[in-house]
């Protein structure tokens, strides 16, 4: 059925999803951007192992669903990761949790 490269790779995706909502969690109270970016770069990294992980499972069987979603998340975190970097006060009062929460469900 699954071999242990699919399993590890769910497994890394869990841990990276739960990192994402660390993420908006940490938006949503208004924490300080250099926080919010180290924390949504090491949410893309994780999206990015469990990309690895989930490529060489899916050669095998054709199937690529899973590592183009793990992509856009890596993606979407490098972006909150480089908004944040940078960020004014402008930008932190711009971007609402509730546009970046719509955001991350275009991923889903």
């Amino acid at each position: 059925m699954y071999g242990a490269q699919t399993a590890q790779a769910y497994a890394l995706l869990c841990i990276a999803s739960a990192q994402s909502l660390t993420v908006l969690r940490a938006i949503q109270k208004g924490n300080a951007p250099s926080l919010i970016a180290s924390l949504a770069v090491d949410a893309a990294a994780a999206f990015d192992s469990a990309a690895g992980t989930a490529r060489g499972a899916a050669a095998a069987k054709g199937d690529c669903k899973f590592v183009l979603y793990a992509d856009y998340q890596a993606a979407v975190h490098r972006a909150y990761g480089k908004s944040f970097a940078g960020a004014g006060s402008e930008l932190c009062s711009a971007l609402t949790s509730d546009a970046l929460l719509s955001l991350c469900m275009l991923g889903a």
